[in-house]
Formats: structure tokens, sequence, C-alpha cells
């Protein structure tokens, strides 16, 4: 989603954004919030955020009515940049990840859609997701049969690794020597899906990734004591995971999207969970 903003008329934000090109990295936190007892009149989705090093707090209030598909574009992503009239002015002579690039862009990723899920729903067509984490509650006495169903036929992983691709979606990835055969089974055309499930045991917590195709699960594997980058880059909003039977060693180490099985995977409440965990 793109958003564009005076940044004359903020205090101190023209300031922000030109150290902002000059090279300087802000630390930013951002939330969705939706304003909807407005007596009649159409509800406003406001993204909130503040830059601690400069201690500035914005407010970007949005009409819900007129921009539902820039919302829904926020919401698949996860990503918001702002920009100011000049910037958005160049971006749209050139709209292309090259020039947001070159124009350092101010961007974002409130890390809860649900707020502007909500209100988009209320005034369009828009269908809310069902976000419920795969919680296992065990007792001393049923835990090891409850644990061997919650891995049942749970692959193993040989590594896993996060790679950052600027504004792009964050990519988990996830090796398995056998992965070649699983992709040779799966049938041409066919629309994957991808979600996370949480064992929660203290240091000794474990995730899950299930593929399915059609709501069929295809493969499932298991992650035990997730490092903290998976957490966080499947837990702030829309990510991929790619399955590889090799963490790449060469290219930089990056994993190019058309040569791997991959899956784009939407919110995930149990990665979420695992993060705000003490």
């Amino acid at each position: 989603m793109l958003v564009t903003v005076n940044a004359d008329a903020v205090p101190g934000f023209r300031k922000v954004l030109d150290r902002q090109r000059a090279g300087e990295e802000f630390d930013v936190t951002s939330r969705w919030i939706s304003v909807t007892d407005r007596k009649g009149k159409p509800p406003w989705l406001v993204l909130d955020f503040y830059l601690p090093e400069v201690d500035l707090g914005i407010a970007i209030y949005i009409d819900v009515d007129e921009s539902p598909r820039s919302i829904q574009a926020a919401i698949r992503t996860g990503l918001v940049v702002v920009l100011d009239p000049e910037a958005s002015l160049q971006f749209h002579r050139d709209p292309s990840f090259e020039t947001l690039k070159k124009l350092r862009v101010f961007a974002m990723r409130p890390p809860d859609p649900r707020p502007a899920t909500g209100v988009l729903q209320q005034r369009h067509a828009f269908p809310r997701p069902t976000i419920v984490p795969e919680h296992v509650q065990v007792s001393p006495d049923d835990g090891p049969e409850a644990v061997a169903a919650f891995f049942a036929d749970a692959r193993p992983v040989s590594g896993v690794g996060v790679q950052i691709n600027g504004d792009a979606l964050s990519v988990i990835i996830l090796t398995d020597p056998t992965i070649e055969q699983l992709r040779k089974d799966i049938p041409t055309g066919s629309k994957l899906e991808g979600s996370w499930a949480l064992f929660a045991a203290g240091e000794d917590s474990a995730i899950l990734f299930e593929l399915k195709i059609g709501g069929e699960r295809l493969a499932r594997w298991r992650i035990d004591r997730p490092p903290d980058d998976v957490v966080l880059a499947g837990s702030g909003g829309v990510h991929l995971v790619a399955l590889v039977d090799q963490m790449p060693t060469t290219g930089g180490g990056e994993v190019f999207l058309w040569d791997v099985l991959h899956v784009e995977v939407g919110e995930s409440e149990a990665l979420r969970e695992l993060r705000v965990r003490p």
C-alpha cells in the first residue's frame, strides 16, 4: 500500500525523510486503529506509527470507502510505504521496485492487520480470515500421546534460514533433502497453501509448517526450538516459505523463488503467540 503524505504539514517529518534519503535508518513501531463511531459517517482506518530516535508520532487517517483496494493490498502484503508528493510523482512515472529503492522510501509493516480487516469488512465484501492457532494443551497423564499425535508424520528439517529482501516479503527457508521427490508428486498448476502450528513448551517449544493442496495435507515439517529470526519473519504478517533440498551457498546465499517449491503464507497467530511469550 502506498500512502502519500504532505511531509511539510507534519512537524519534524520532512527532516526525517531527508535523513532517510541521505542514508540513515530509523526504527519504527506501527499499528492499525479503526475509528467507526462517527455518527453514521464512513469509518476511518488509522495508520499510527512512532519513531523513537526523534520522538515523533504520526497518525494517518485513511477513508475506507475511498481506498478499499489499497487497504486490501496492505492486509495481503503486510507492507505500507509512505511517500511525500514529490516521491509519489516520481514513482507513478516509473512504478518499479528500483524506483522505490532509489527514493529510499519510508516503509513499515504493522504487525496486526485485524483492525484493517474488520473495518474493511464492515463496508465491503471482504472476508475476515479465521485466524486460530493450533493449540495443544496436555496434562501429565496424556502428554506423551498428545505430543506424538501433534507431530505425527512430521518431517525433520536439516536447516532453517531467513532471507530478507528489502521491502519485499520475507522468506523463511526450510531444507529437506527429499523435497525434490515431493515436488515431482505435485500436479502442475496446483495452488499450494501453507500454515504454521505451535507446540508451546517453554524453551522446548516447537513449530510445524504444513503444506496443503485444496485443503488436503501434503506434508508437514517440524522445527524444534525455532530461531528468533524465523519467529519474527513469520509473525510480522504475510511472508513466503521456500522448501529446498539444501541451503544455497552461491549467489550471496539467496534463494531464487522461481527455482524452488514455495508458498505465500498469511498472518500466523501461532508464531505471533510464540513471539510474545516471556
